[in-house]
């Protein structure tokens, strides 16, 4: 095989057009309709490589179907050369391939891979057939910046009887042109976006459009035109006029010639305000796709991809985003087109929510994952440990949906998750969850690793347990695990709270003065210190106001601050007194 390149600059310009398009096969001539009907099998045959086995019958008849035609065309044309343009492919001046659909168009994946002509001789057989088959469909199925680009593999192909003519920079660099063995691929390669918009269409007429203005009876009309669902209704109405023509033995019509009508129909449709509609046209591809005639054989293959695009992620994304803005629950009719036409539902939707910034999308990308992790709990785990920022707490969200899947131990854990909207998540949960005995290892650690309001809030429901198996790792966390006085009298306030008047023996080290009178101190450090007159504090009656009063007699500095405060709050004659 041979590669030439261009000096054909990347930026994306108009492509002129030498000969004015025609849009029905019917009105080409002989040589470039046998051409089209060429491309239009190659096309279809390609994507059939990503449905099926090689060995499958339908795939099998489509590649002795389109075999037969290379050999009918390179008859006549022994040296068939085709330019490629962004969404066309032209013989001779002439456009024999139109296909706007960037997932679908074999024009565009070639175009923006930088291939600009392919050029078939007398001699291509069945075996470079399928190895041109097997990396056409691999551009089928999306290739990341990474990957290798069509030029390339083509190149790696070795075909000896078809050359690409393809953008200078993005064909193989060799030292010797000749010797395709040793060539190595160039780097780095130009991509040009998956949704780059090509090319941008030139205005022709002699002056600029005008502006018109519509009447508010004529606009108020056409709300209501488009209110009544009229428009989908209109176009299942062609839908079934199609199906007919289809199926008539004396019309013969081929899948090929109504595609381009089924997909403008599938992306009207791609919205939730028309999913009974997008129903309706699954159901009547489903009836095609298993409708066999002799003279269409690649009808099932074409019908099959036209289907799996309706539940593709860009179409799953284009349904989550088209939720109403006042909209918060998922409706059946998703569902049932998810599970008619997506082969992994769960999937599509986890990434569709990643990219989801609307409210309404996301509570109801949130609702179908609950859906489907019904029973793929461990896969939602996976998306929620991989995740970050808002799509984590949506799919934590999703998780405590799940019975069983984001039991409250789980839920506690993430209160010390990184990102600050998944602990706000895990929180909101834990503050509506009833208290269980599982519940109180998790809530220690969280408190453990978290800090200011969210661990006042843990503390909180901490309290509202009653559970006194709490006091004795809060203290332990008291002791030796925190460096921060504010924190520390946080966590005692609560544990003076749940022990009561036995919390007294338990401080009271750290509060009875030791040494002579004149050298009077506290024990401990004075987050210790801080910490025991907090949670003493807690403790009514004349105990611990006594055991304070002592404390607040040797104390020193900051602890007799806060020590005098507290027993203000208490009794604030004695406080006075004791100063």
């Amino acid at each position: 095989m041979g590669t030439a390149t261009l000096s054909e600059p990347l930026a994306v310009t108009a492509q002129p057009e030498p000969v004015p398009p025609r849009d029905h096969l019917g009105a080409l001539p002989a040589r470039h309709r046998r051409v089209a009907s060429l491309l239009t099998r190659l096309a279809t045959t390609a994507r059939s490589f990503i449905l099926y086995d090689i060995r499958n019958d339908t795939v099998r008849r489509s590649l002795h179907t389109l075999l037969d035609a290379f050999a009918e065309t390179l008859a006549v044309e022994p040296v068939l050369r085709l330019d490629v343009l962004p969404f066309e492919i032209h013989f001779q001046a002439v456009r024999v391939y139109l296909d706007r659909d960037r997932e679908r168009s074999l024009a565009f994946r070639l175009y923006r891979d930088g291939v600009r002509a392919l050029v078939v001789r007398e001699g291509f057989d069945g075996t470079e057939l399928a190895r041109l088959l097997e990396i056409l469909s691999v551009r089928y199925t999306g290739v990341h910046q990474h990957e290798d680009d069509s030029v390339t593999l083509l190149w790696r192909a070795g075909l000896r009887f078809l050359d690409v003519i393809a953008v200078e920079g993005l064909a193989p660099e060799t030292g010797n042109s000749d010797d395709w063995g040793c060539a190595q691929a160039s780097e780095p390669r130009v991509y040009l976006p998956e949704d780059v918009d090509l090319p941008r269409v030139a205005w022709t007429g002699e002056s600029p459009p005008e502006w018109i203005e519509v009447g508010a009876a004529e606009l108020e009309a056409l709300r209501e035109e488009a209110a009544t669902g009229t428009l989908a209704s209109d176009a299942l109405a062609v839908i079934a006029e199609l199906r007919a023509a289809l199926d008539d033995p004396e019309e013969k019509m081929r899948f090929a010639e109504a595609a381009h009508l089924m997909e403008e129909i599938r992306d009207f449709l791609l919205s939730v305000d028309s999913l009974p509609a997008l129903v309706a046209l699954v159901r009547e591809l489903q009836r095609v796709a298993l409708s066999d005639v002799e003279w269409d054989p690649d009808r099932h293959a074409a019908a099959v991809g036209i289907l799996t695009s309706c539940g593709s992620d860009r179409a799953v994304r284009r349904l989550v985003h088209s939720v109403p803005a006042e909209e918060r629950l998922v409706r059946p009719e998703m569902i049932e087109l998810l599970d008619l036409v997506c082969p992994d539902p769960f999937t599509a939707v986890a990434e569709a929510l990643a990219a989801e910034d609307r409210p309404s999308g996301r509570a109801v990308a949130r609702q179908l994952l609950e859906h489907y992790g019904s029973r793929r709990g461990s896969h939602l785990r996976q998306f929620f440990d991989s995740a970050h920022g808002r799509a984590a707490a949506d799919l934590l969200r999703a998780l405590a949906g799940l019975e069983g899947e984001a039991p409250a131990a789980f839920l506690a854990r993430q209160c010390a998750h990184p990102d600050p909207e998944v602990r706000e998540e895990a929180l909101w949960h834990l503050e509506r969850a009833p208290f269980t005995p599982a519940l109180g290892a998790a809530l220690v650690q969280a408190i453990r690793h978290s800090g200011g309001e969210e661990r006042r809030r843990l503390l909180a429901l901490v309290e509202r347990s009653h559970d006194r198996r709490f006091v004795a790792p809060l203290f332990s966390l008291v002791h030796s695990g925190l460096r921060d006085a504010d924190e520390a009298t946080d966590v005692a306030r609560v544990i003076g709270r749940l022990e009561g008047a036995s919390a007294l023996e338990r401080w009271q080290p750290w509060l009875r003065p030791q040494g002579r009178f004149l050298r009077r101190r506290l024990w401990g450090s004075p987050l210790q210190q801080a910490a025991a007159a907090a949670a003493v504090a807690q403790v009514p009656g004349e105990r611990a106001s006594h055991l304070l009063r002592m404390a607040l007699s040797a104390a020193r500095g900051e602890v007799r601050d806060r020590i005098e405060n507290l027993l203000e709050q208490r009794d604030p004659a004695p406080a006075a007194e004791a100063s």
